[in-house]
């Protein structure tokens, strides 16, 4: 047990402040939507056959939209400017 908890320290201790920063915020942010999705009610989902008829338009294939989720997560990337 001592050597796993020498290696975790040291793995730890090797970590550059920035990126424990970035670890601490990205946790944060994550407890943060669990505790709306809770206070929201919403659940995970656990069968494609729960999931509503018009979730996507049928004349968009697949290409148009995995080009949307290419956009929405460009358009939210850190390192983009605003515009």
């Amino acid at each position: 047990m001592s050597d796993l908890r020498y290696y975790f320290s040291s793995e730890v201790m090797s970590m550059s402040a920035e990126t424990l920063q970035k670890q601490a915020d990205i946790e944060r942010a994550h407890e943060k939507l669990r505790e709306m999705a809770r206070r929201q009610g919403v659940k995970p989902i656990t069968s494609f056959d729960n999931m509503p008829d018009d979730l996507w338009p049928e004349n968009e294939g697949v290409d148009d939209f995995l080009n949307w989720v290419r956009d929405i997560r460009q358009s939210d990337s850190p390192g983009r400017n605003a515009e």
